[in-house]
């Protein structure tokens, strides 16, 4: 009963949609309602008189249908029997039809003629339907399918109106949108369809989308699209995010050669026939040079088998996650977990500063059960890292010899893994394993007792950085070196740079029949003179004692070491040495020039800046510059003078004989003319200078 209500509701609307004259007689010939000789349409009574008076489904004939029924023969039966074709005039009513109207019988052939045109209109209707489903059919399948579409069979001539403007509309849509523009939904349109295209170009695939019955053009192909550009930066700070399980395929550019298909397969690259072990040699120069991050993970992104080889574990030997590249947001105990487990089997040399969150104590438990071949560990800042945790690294971790635990308690904390409780245990577990120890940026307490422990327990230390250590009490702390030079003779690096240090008080037995570091290659003793004086002439003896392979020598702010005890200094081949506020600088006008005398033919790099006295500075600067009755040219590279003395004089000499020069500092030096006190940090600067004083640009210049 619902589904013949519902339909007598449909047919209603479509009868005031349909238009008529005055007469109530609709004209389906063509759409202006007139017809010509050619057209063969049929008159048909207004729909909406026969819907109004059309008896309900279910019920008998009453009276009001028997007058429905009366002016349908009233109106159809006349203009049917003459022609197919009938004029557009109204035609005027016929007293049979009043009569009829006023509640006659029906005869049986006006029944029938009723009947044939209900069943002539429902044909139009089902003719009309098939060619709009037709139409749509075909625009759906020429616009999935890569195929040559199907031909388009003719399309039904519906007799009518409106119908006719519908279909021919739909139609032009249609070739429209399969000739150019794509199609889009419409906002408004609600009813849509799901549609599965096969695309056969590349294998069987089936694609599954929405294709609504109303659209809209969306314009010319080729149209600009909003892609965000990405940054260059970003490339290098997402590596680590982006090392997943399964990358897309990577596009790899190639030649005209390389283009041609094989077996109907994707070509492939040169990167992609390589044997696996030819990419593993190649890999390693690489991470030799930048590391296992960026180096693998940019690789991994070129192809399957690139990816393969720079997944293996062996390649991740040594692992830099320090760097700024990670970004904190990736920096969790998840995604640490996750590599120890997947790629650092092997790893040697592991760095995770920074990453003070993510090591847990489960993180740790997974570190000392996976990374079993585990030699070198930084752990810098991490400040949650406890002293019970540093005893399970240092026991677990069988192979391991160097040890960063920098800036991980810059306050004095009982339970830091920087407690003297801790670092006691750590030396004694690792003993003679135990080559590297890195406590610079800590408030350690008990200092010396912590060296005193390394001096009996780690005979192979080679570097002890002890620089910016500061105690709870802020006061001095005081360290037996030679109890460490007889405790530790492989020391090659010792740095105490910005520490309050000073040497223990021995007698002259234990100084004498000390070894000293005789392998000693780097000191750095430079303290801030606003903070605490540094050490001495007799510190700086007790220390280098031995020292013949002395490479660099740091005593900038030592206001106590002079010339004499610099020129006492065993070695004879330094190559870096910065006396920036050393006393040295201001003790006598020939004490830097003989310090340049002894080490010119090695010197690299030099710090002479705020040098106040001009004599010593220029002497210095022309010993520097003389030539050798064998003509060797001195080495130096960088030439710091800021805020000396110089004169132009001296600098032309030293531009004219350091060739090797690639760096000058010359700012604030007041003896200078005015556009040439500047810093010039490339070998393209000191070339434009050595031109310009050269040429006297610079001799007629006044002096600020």
């Amino acid at each position: 009963m619902n589904g013949l209500n519902q339909s007598s509701t449909t047919t209603a609307r479509l009868a005031e949609q349909l238009p008529a004259d005055s007469s109530g007689i609709i004209n389906m010939s063509s759409p202006s309602g007139s017809s010509d000789s050619g057209s063969s349409g049929m008159i048909f009574p207004d729909l909406r008189t026969l819907y109004a008076n059309f008896p309900s489904p279910g019920m008998g004939t009453t009276a009001k249908s028997t007058t429905a029924l009366s002016k349908v023969q009233s109106q159809s039966s006349p203009l049917a029997a003459k022609s197919p074709v009938m004029s557009p005039s109204p035609p005027k009513k016929s007293p049979s039809s009043v009569a009829c109207s006023g509640g006659g019988a029906i005869t049986e052939e006006s029944r029938q003629k009723t009947d044939l045109f209900l069943s002539q209109f429902q044909a139009q209707m089902s003719q009309m339907k098939s060619a709009m489903d037709e139409l749509l059919m075909h625009k759906s399948n020429s616009r999935g399918s890569s195929a040559s579409p199907a031909p388009i069979p003719a399309p039904v001539v519906v007799s009518g109106g409106k119908p006719r403007a519908i279909a021919a509309r739909i139609s032009k849509r249609a070739a429209t949108n399969t000739g150019g523009a794509a199609a889009v939904p419409a906002p408004g349109s609600a009813a849509v369809t799901y549609q599965s295209q096969i695309s056969t170009s590349n294998g069987l695939k089936m694609k599954i989308k929405k294709s609504p019955k109303m659209y809209k053009k969306r314009g010319p192909k080729g149209g600009k699209r909003g892609r965000k550009k990405r940054k260059d930066d970003d490339d290098d700070m997402d590596d680590f995010s982006d090392f997943d399980d399964e990358p897309p395929r990577a596009k790899v550019a190639r030649s005209n050669a390389s283009k041609v298909a094989n077996d109907g397969r994707e070509p492939i690259g040169w990167g992609d026939n390589l044997p696996e072990n030819v990419l593993e040699n190649i890999f390693s120069h690489g991470i030799s040079d930048e590391g296992c991050i960026p180096f693998l993970v940019r690789v991994s992104k070129v192809s399957r088998l690139w990816r393969k080889v720079a997944s293996n574990p062996k390649m991740w030997t040594h692992v830099d996650l320090s760097t700024a590249r990670v970004k904190d947001v990736y920096r969790s105990e998840r995604n640490l977990v996750y590599f120890l487990e997947n790629r650092f089997f092997h790893a040697k040399h592991l760095n995770l500063g920074g990453w003070s969150s993510a090591l847990t104590n489960g993180a740790i438990d997974v570190l000392v059960r996976c990374c079993k071949d585990l030699e070198s560990l930084g752990v810098s800042s991490c400040q949650k890292l406890t002293g019970p945790n540093l005893k399970t690294i240092t026991e677990s971790c069988k192979c391991l010899q160097r040890l960063d635990l920098s800036a991980i308690s810059t306050t004095y904390n009982t339970k830091s893994a920087a407690s003297p409780a801790a670092l006691i245990d750590a030396a004694e577990a690792m003993g003679s394993r135990m080559t590297h120890l890195s406590l610079a940026n800590n408030c350690v307490a008990s200092c010396t007792q912590i060296v005193q422990s390394l001096s009996d327990h780690c005979p192979n230390l080679e570097v002890l950085d002890l620089s910016n250590v500061t105690s709870p009490r802020r006061d001095t702390i005081a360290i037996n070196v030679e109890h460490l030079q007889q405790g530790c003779p492989l020391v090659r690096i010792l740095r105490l740079t910005n520490s309050d240090i000073m040497l223990s008080e021995t007698t002259l037995k234990e100084q004498v029949s000390s070894p000293g570091f005789p392998k000693l290659e780097e000191l750095s003793i430079a303290v801030d003179p606003k903070k605490c004086s540094g050490m001495d002439d007799g510190d700086l003896e007790r220390i280098v004692k031995n020292a013949k392979k002395l490479r660099l020598l740091d005593v900038r702010g030592c206001g106590k070491i002079s010339d004499s005890g610099l020129v006492r200094v065993p070695a004879w081949d330094l190559e870096h040495l910065y006396l920036s506020g050393c006393y040295a600088t201001k003790s006598s006008n020939d004490g830097l020039e003989l310090i340049v005398r002894k080490w010119r033919h090695s010197f690299k790099e030099i710090d002479f800046s705020w040098t106040p006295n001009e004599d010593a500075i220029n002497l210095a600067i022309s010993a520097l510059a003389e030539q050798d009755s064998d003509s060797q040219l001195p080495p130096v590279k960088v030439l710091d003078l800021c805020g000396s003395s110089v004169s132009l004089e001296s600098i032309k000499r030293a531009l004219k004989t350091c060739v090797f020069l690639l760096s000058l500092n010359l700012t604030s030096c007041r003896a200078l003319p005015r556009g040439m006190k500047r810093n010039y940090q490339s070998v393209e600067d000191v070339i434009v200078l050595r031109e310009q004083v050269m040429s006297g640009k610079f001799d007629d210049n006044t002096n600020d």
